[in-house]
């Protein structure tokens, strides 16, 4: 099933709750999926203000068996002439699928050039997800991309400190996505979460 991601401003009842998530594209019994999504406008957020680590108010979707979370990430830079998403920096095309979703997400921005985010798994999402300084991959080269950080892919408990006790959970982003430069505008998300209605009524 292919995943169509728009931005949508989710309004919970409080008579909803999180629940446990569910694995790929199957939502957990009971739940409806709808989306969390942000937009870090870098030109109004001082520099140093953690932006590279978005803690998160609910769980997300996500495999646990490759802990990739149901998201989608872009990064929006000021460009002129071709538009360069360098695999090596993390980035690669926004696909056709989320060209809706981005124009939707940094119309505010106007970039130049939008950039869609690599999730970070496999054997690198160890690193990732335990490493606090410069985390490096195999071959000790700096990761690049962002990866979930939750407490059941072996989360070092450093990286979710500073996090709210409801919001243990959050979006690590890294390398070139994670280092502002002049021209970057800001890094958006759209991620699936599932909620339940409240077992009480």
């Amino acid at each position: 099933m292919t995943r169509h991601l728009l931005t949508v401003a989710v309004l919970l009842p409080l008579s909803l709750l999180a629940c446990g998530t569910g694995t790929g594209d199957i939502p957990s019994p009971g739940c409806q999926s709808v989306q969390l999504s942000n937009v870090i406008d870098l030109a109004t957020t001082p520099a140093g203000d953690g932006y590279t680590r978005q803690c998160l108010p609910r769980a997300l979707s996500h495999d646990t068996t490759t802990g990739a979370a149901a998201c989608a990430a872009f990064y929006g830079r000021a460009a002129s002439g071709t538009c360069d998403c360098a695999a090596a920096d993390g980035f690669k095309a926004v696909s056709a699928d989320h060209k809706a979703g981005v124009d939707q997400l940094f119309g505010s921005l106007s970039p130049g050039c939008v950039c869609e985010i690599e999730q970070i798994t496999g054997a690198a999402l160890k690193a990732c997800v335990q490493q606090v300084t410069s985390p490096l991959d195999a071959m000790g080269n700096e990761l690049n991309g962002y990866c979930y950080v939750a407490g059941d892919n072996a989360t070092n408990p450093e990286l979710i400190k500073d996090c709210a006790v409801n919001e243990k959970r959050l979006l690590r982003f890294l390398g070139r996505s994670a280092s502002r430069q002049a021209g970057d505008l800001g890094i958006a998300y759209l991620c699936d979460t599932d909620v339940c209605a409240d077992p009480t009524e």
